[in-house]
């Protein structure tokens, strides 16, 4: 807005302020007005001609009662007519008034009684003295009333011409000179007053305009806040679920084609089985990048603070960088300061976890030459504070100014080829700068194109000055040997793959197909932990746990929580259930080790029994166990057979362990026909599904199927003749197996053939 507009705008808002003013008090003053009319009339009456008298109280009554009007239409059609028409209204009617005052002083003309002079000359002092407070603020209404009088009374003195009316005469002009400069001074001050009365209210607009915006923004802050927190639950709630989802399979693939590559394969499937495992580690690599930065925007990434030395970091490194190095022939050169040798305090996770990122990085745009790998000591406290520098040099395509630029930034990379080339996501150099900004460093770069980059960064550690520890390996190898130790997991892939990665330790397990079972396996055995999975069937490891907790023989029992739900949320609802830790899989046999022994460090195990103190050597060394399944349309264990490399051990134990999951699952599933529960037969066929065709028991496993896809709408018959075929079916697999009647097998204690590993 201009300021001839704003200008334009405030007169016209104290014009309305003027008109309310003047029309507040205008009935009270104007039925005054008519009060004093009869009041003169009353004392003139015997003095004067009553007829004049009259008519002048006629005229002066219609004009006050016409102001009155005016008073009722301005306060019922205040928005019909302008403010402008009101004052021009008001003023007209109040010169009218003030003209029949003037009237007034003609009766000193028609009357010589000194008493009648004086009284007229009081009236008309005392009337004009009156309308000051009223009729000041609109000032030509104003002049309209007091001047039509004072000139008739003036003038009317001077043509009685004695010297009284002379005298009173001159005192009239002072006295109407002085209403008159009284008025207008007063006037201003009124103006002046409704001015600033315009401004405070304008700014106590813009202030109310602007709290009421600000408590809209905040309204809208909150609101976004809101917002905010329900799409970070939702997209951590989409990475559980994708975590879990993608984790169950990769431990499979990295838990099989570890346990696959220590059993000594030919060179050809040795080559296959090395690319499986280095591809899943990728995989898992790209996972963990993805799940750590989640963890970083929502601020629950923890640096933890622990004894290490740099060896182990680069030794760690070396190991974990070494093939890719070695594929592409590339030197590869550590230079540790001889300065920190000395063990240090800090978070070694996250300090390789930044060099494996650089060093990768480096691997990735280096096609020939070297890649040399520094720290130095940079600076020392008194405190034992130290600032460590690395550096990560390549000899590779090197980088320009621009693509410097974009380093750093999430899910971005040197340029749009860069990821059809040589991979990546584009998360692991900003994670990198992260973790080196809450370990107190920074990180940059310094590349030329064509010859090379150099990554560099700083940390801040601790010189740890306590006793050294024994080491992790040494730890592993004196405690684990000899625990005995429950696997709770629904999947049996999960629990082959954990069981056999334990005995490699010369660890004893049993396993728990639930949460129910373990319950009840752990207050009648003598185990010395639990490795817990979170979400299973009938009772999930969170309430088992509860439930384990409450018992006290079990209240210092290590519970480890075993799940493909690798999030914070995750570890802390593990947590306050009452477990002790939190493995991530897929299970990585460095990880699930060094757990176990920090768990077990101060238990005092027992040597385990070796196989042969088991078995006779005729039952570990048969390979014509169950003769008699050999027919497709039973049962086959040729397939479990070939799975298990023909290992008669493993072969018995998983017979027995499917029997005794049968000979469950059959009684289930006749209680759940006879209550006509839908859903139980759903969850039955699908858990005895896979664990029937592992075993080769192809036909049972199309039947489960079956009982699997069953509806609330299927018939009775179809059920029940469902029911009927899978009963006489297992009972054809037992004798095929071991001529036992399928009833008896529940009367051996569960999983008791799993206590042989």
């Amino acid at each position: 807005m201009s300021s001839t507009d704003l200008l334009e705008s405030h007169s016209k808002q104290i014009l309305k302020e003027q008109v309310q003013l003047l029309y507040a008090n205008a009935a009270i003053a104007n039925f005054s007005v008519i009060a004093v009319a009869f009041f003169a009339i009353t004392v003139l009456w015997q003095k004067i001609d009553p007829q004049p008298l009259l008519i002048w109280c006629t005229l002066l009554t219609t004009a006050a009662l016409l102001r009155i009007y005016l008073v009722y239409y301005f306060k019922r059609y205040t928005h019909r007519y302008s403010t402008e028409q009101f004052a021009h209204w008001y003023t007209l009617a109040t010169l009218l008034t003030g003209s029949c005052w003037g009237l007034f002083s003609q009766f000193l003309i028609l009357n010589n009684d000194p008493f009648v002079y004086y009284f007229i000359v009081i009236m008309m002092v005392g009337v004009i003295t009156a309308s000051v407070p009223v009729l000041v603020v609109m000032r030509l209404t104003y002049f309209s009333y007091i001047l039509p009088p004072t000139l008739a009374l003036i003038t009317t003195l001077l043509i009685i011409g004695n010297r009284d009316a002379q005298l009173l005469a001159l005192c009239m002009v002072i006295y109407t000179t002085l209403m008159v400069v009284t008025g207008n001074n007063l006037h201003k001050r009124i103006i002046f007053s409704l001015r600033l009365e315009v401004n405070n209210k304008e700014l106590i607009g813009h202030l109310i305009d602007e709290i009421d915006q600000k408590h809209t923004i905040q309204k809208d802050l909150l609101i976004a806040k809101e917002e905010a927190e329900k799409a970070n639950k939702s997209k951590s709630k989409f990475l559980a679920n994708m975590s879990h989802e993608i984790r169950t399979p990769m431990n499979a693939i990295i838990g099989l084609s570890h346990i696959a590559l220590k059993k000594d394969p030919s060179p050809k499937i040795e080559g296959y089985l090395d690319k499986i495992h280095l591809s899943g580690q990728h995989l898992l690599g790209i996972i963990n990048n993805i799940l750590d930065f989640s963890k970083i925007e929502a601020g629950k990434l923890d640096i933890e603070s622990r004894r290490f030395t740099l060896d182990e970091v680069m030794n760690t490194l070396t190991s974990i960088t070494a093939n890719a190095i070695h594929e592409k022939r590339l030197e590869f050169n550590i230079d540790i300061d001889p300065a920190l040798t000395i063990p240090l305090k800090g978070d070694p996770l996250r300090l390789g976890q930044i060099l494996i990122n650089l060093t990768n990085n480096a691997i990735k745009f280096t096609t020939q030459g070297c890649i040399n790998v520094s720290a130095k000591l940079k600076q020392e406290s008194s405190e034992g504070q130290l600032q460590l520098y690395f550096e990560v040099q390549d000899s590779g395509i090197g980088m320009t100014a621009a693509q410097q630029e974009k380093l750093f930034n999430a899910f971005q990379q040197a340029e749009i080829s860069t990821s059809r080339t040589h991979g990546g996501t584009g998360l692991g150099l900003v994670i990198s700068k992260q973790l080196t900004e809450l370990m107190g460093g920074k990180i940059g770069i310094t590349s030329t194109p064509g010859q090379g980059s150099t990554f560099w960064f700083t940390i801040q550690l601790e010189h740890d000055q306590t006793a050294v520890e024994q080491t992790g390996h040494e730890r592993c190898a004196l405690t684990l040997s000899g625990a005995h130790i429950l696997i709770v997991d629904d999947n049996m892939l999960n629990q082959q793959i954990a069981q056999e990665l334990l005995q490699e330790s010369g660890i004893t397990t049993e396993l728990a197909n639930d949460g129910l079972e373990a319950v009840d396996m752990v207050n009648t055995g003598n185990f010395d932990g639990v490795l817990m999975d979170v979400q299973m069937p009938i009772l999930d490891g969170l309430e088992a746990t509860r439930l384990i907790r409450i018992s006290t023989n079990s209240k210092i029992l290590p519970i480890i929580a075993m799940t493909a739900n690798a999030t914070e949320q995750e570890r802390e609802r593990c947590l306050s259930a009452g477990m002790d830790d939190f493995i991530a899989k897929p299970i990585q046999p460095d990880q699930i080790n060094n757990i176990l022994a920090r768990w077990l460090q101060h238990k005092n195990l027992k040597k385990p029994p070796k196989l042969s103190q088991i078995f006779t050597k005729e039952e570990s060394t048969d390979d014509t166990l169950f003769p008699e399944a050999n027919d497709p349309n039973i049962i086959d264990i040729g397939v479990l057979k070939k799975l298990l490399k023909f290992n008669p051990i493993k072969v018995k134990k998983f017979i027995h362990l499917f029997l005794q999951l049968a000979d469950e699952s059959l009684i289930e599933i006749k209680v759940a026909q006879q209550q006509h529960q839908f859903q139980r037969l759903n969850f039955i066929g699908h858990r005895l599904k896979s664990q029937a065709r592992t075993v080769g028991a192809l036909r049972l496993g199309d039947l489960c199927q079956e009982l699997e896809m069953l509806k609330e709408s299927s018939s009775t018959n179809t059920v029940d003749r469902l029911v009927t075929e899978l009963d006489h079916l297992m009972r054809q697999i037992c004798i095929c197996l071991d001529h036992t009647d399928i009833n008896s097998i529940a009367s051996n204690k569960p999983n008791q053939l799993s206590k042989l590993n």
